[in-house]
């Protein structure tokens, strides 16, 4: 048996958004210039801010749990102070 390999992928770091709670805020780094929408635990939308490719947005919030869309995907987020 005789296997030939003619090309190889390699491991690609793919670029996403960094959303994450702290000190009362919600935080976004995105890679990409857009707009974050969040919404609270029952789907009702409390903040929408614009941001640059590379900026980190503060957005602060009451306690509870958020979903965040971004650049195309969502995240979940727990503000806990």
């Amino acid at each position: 048996m005789e296997i030939t390999v003619t090309s190889t992928v390699g491991n690609t770091a793919i670029a996403a958004s960094k959303v994450w709670a702290s000190g009362g805020k919600i935080h976004i780094t995105a890679t990409s210039a857009g707009v974050a929408y969040v919404y609270n635990a029952t789907g009702h939308p409390v903040a929408t801010r614009p941001y640059t490719a590379g900026e980190t947005v503060a957005i602060p919030l009451p306690k509870g749990l958020y979903f965040i869309l971004s650049e195309g995907r969502s995240y979940k987020v727990i503000v806990r102070e």
